[in-house]
């Protein structure tokens, strides 16, 4: 594509209008309205003001039309060189948050499974307390028992059963502090690539309008404009007031 060649306004055409656009914008500053007189003659001023506009706009439109001339044709340009890499990158994303959803739901799972060993095994640990210090207060019973026992079958008896009570509790301690270390499960993290990032992004669609509430419904001022233009004062919309305002309104000179 060959380059579109964009000529600015010649500089004695700027020189111009810049001129007569400071004298005049000097003149709106010093006019007062308050006579018919002053009134004619910011009318005039107005006209002036719109036949410069027009002026400057006409010696611009060349170089306004080759500016938005090459600037359509290089973003077709632009479209045309990204589309394809477009698509391909859409498909590609496509496929990596599959993935990603995917990992996420594994990380979601290992959490729980760890969150879920460890209830468990807190649960069997105090399990654990609860039946070591049962097995503790039988022990001393059974060797208070042995002490007032006196002599015969029925003491030896009594100190055998003390001594096996004794050992159960202290057994029950031991499996205590055996298995006072928590199982470790770990959660391997996502995978993660520098320059790229996977993020949640909330998005939504409609289910049922009329559940909507209200400060979610877009006012239409545009088709509300065009009713009013159209109906004027002979119309009346619930919950807008119609109103008028004065407006000026300016032709350029022709010519």
């Amino acid at each position: 594509m060959k380059p579109t060649l964009i000529q600015p306004p010649s500089e004695l055409e700027l020189s111009e209008s810049n001129t007569q656009s400071v004298a005049l914008i000097a003149e709106f500053g010093a006019i007062q309205i308050t006579t018919r007189e002053q009134y004619a003659r910011a009318a005039n001023l107005l006209r002036d003001a719109a036949t410069l506009t027009q002026k400057i706009s006409k010696a611009c439109e060349p170089t306004i039309k080759a500016a938005n001339a090459a600037h359509k044709a290089a973003t077709a340009m632009r479209n045309d060189l990204c589309a394809p890499i477009d698509e391909a990158v859409a498909v590609l994303k496509a496929n990596m948050a599959i993935f990603q959803r995917a990992e996420r739901e594994r990380e979601e799972r290992e959490r729980q499974e760890r969150e879920k060993a460890l209830r468990e095994h807190e649960e069997r640990q105090r399990a654990q307390r609860i039946e070591a210090e049962r097995l503790m207060r039988e022990a001393e019973l059974a060797l208070e028992r042995a002490e007032t026992v006196e002599g015969g079958v029925d003491a030896l008896v009594a100190e055998i059963a003390a001594d096996e009570a004794v050992a159960a509790a202290n057994a029950a301690q031991v499996a205590i502090e055996e298995t006072a270390v928590a199982p470790f499960i770990a959660v391997e993290e996502r995978a993660r690539e520098k320059g790229v990032a996977s993020v949640l992004v909330y998005k939504w669609y409609i289910t049922d309008k009329t559940k909507i509430p209200q400060q979610f419904w877009a006012l239409n001022e545009k088709a509300i404009d065009a009713f009013v233009r159209v109906a004027k004062r002979a119309t009346d919309i619930p919950g807008i007031q119609i109103y008028t305002e004065e407006q000026i309104r300016v032709a350029a000179r022709k010519d």
